[in-house]
């Protein structure tokens, strides 16, 4: 019984073996697509504009040094400062280089906490003096 289960056990693995020594093809390069030019339109043939459709770019979650989560990560800007850089205009920025934007934003919007809003700014005034 052992040496029947040992001949079938071979048999199996030579035809396992063998099953997986099949020569495979080497696959076929796809065609590469062909991409078609958009067809150029008139400007004349496009609708007129329409503002509800204009895209703006800007960002709606600024904190400056009066928040306390800024202030702790070394802002010292203040709300006047973040909208003077919105509209372009050059600030010193925090670590002291002077930042200013090449576009300026179309909206813009300072979202200091309310919680301890200028505490820290005014803790950093009365601990310097």
């Amino acid at each position: 019984m052992k040496k029947q289960l040992a001949v079938l056990i071979a048999a199996s693995l030579g035809l396992a073996a063998l099953c997986g020594c099949q020569k495979q093809e080497a696959p076929v390069a796809a065609e590469p697509a062909v991409v078609e030019a958009a067809p150029i339109v008139p400007a004349s043939d496009l609708p007129p504009p329409n503002p509800d459709n204009n895209v703006y770019f800007g960002d709606v979650h600024v904190h400056t040094g009066w928040s306390f989560d800024a202030f702790t990560n070394g802002s010292k800007t203040t709300p006047t400062d973040a909208y003077a850089w919105a509209q372009g205009k050059a600030i010193t920025g925090s670590g002291g280089p002077e930042m200013q934007l090449k576009t300026p934003l179309d909206f813009h919007m300072v979202a200091d906490h309310a919680e301890y809003m200028g505490f820290s700014t005014r803790w950093r005034i009365r601990t310097v003096r």
